[in-house]
């Protein structure tokens, strides 16, 4: 693609990366048949929300990437929070112990400046960043909302992990999503945070 790209005039791409919310728990507690039901369904959701504008494509696990045929950045501002309410429309109709979500990131860029692998990366952070304000609302492993006295804390450059089964908080780097398996815990800070 990047070699293509150097080829055209019109090298400007937009991509979102979206992450399931919770992804996890729905294969920790109705199994994986029910967590392929729920990717598919996911997909669904994701192609009637942005298919007329781009393509969507998963890329690993419970991500999936979108490119857009556009460089318009308010349309991809309104298609994501379309998409947002479309899973939340969605909630409301299917008959799943759970409810769907997802996190998304977005950028823009002109692929004469920008490698694939940057931009990637690029919209890979803003997708966390988009994670870490829906896990800062929601319960992590429920996707409810998280009452304003939970012990549930969030910082910009770590987030604690209150882990009821082990009755202690770990905490987790930002830049790591906080489903994805092997993240570490780290003992909490012992000095001031940055």
């Amino acid at each position: 693609m990047q070699k293509r790209a150097y080829k055209r005039k019109d090298t400007w791409v937009c991509g979102i990366m979206i992450d399931l919310n919770g992804f996890k728990a729905i294969n920790d507690t109705y199994g994986h048949a029910e967590g392929d039901t729920a990717l598919i369904l996911a997909a669904g959701l994701l192609k009637n929300a942005f298919g007329e504008y781009g393509v969507v494509t998963r890329y690993a696990g419970d991500e999936f990437v979108v490119i857009l045929n556009t460089a318009d950045e308010q349309l991809v501002q309104s298609l994501i929070a379309w998409a947002k309410e479309y899973f939340e429309e969605v909630n409301g109709t299917h008959d799943k112990p759970y409810r769907l979500s997802a996190s998304m990131g977005y950028a823009i860029a002109d692929l004469h400046t920008e490698t694939i692998a940057d931009f990637m990366n690029r919209i890979d952070r803003q997708m966390y960043q988009d994670k870490l304000g829906y896990y800062a609302k929601n319960d992590r492993r429920k996707g409810q909302p998280v009452a304003a006295d939970s012990k549930q804390r969030k910082r910009c450059d770590t987030y604690d992990v209150v882990r009821p089964d082990r009755g202690a908080a770990g905490n987790v780097r930002a830049d790591h999503h906080p489903d994805a398996p092997g993240v570490a815990e780290a003992p909490p800070p012992s000095g001031p945070a940055d």
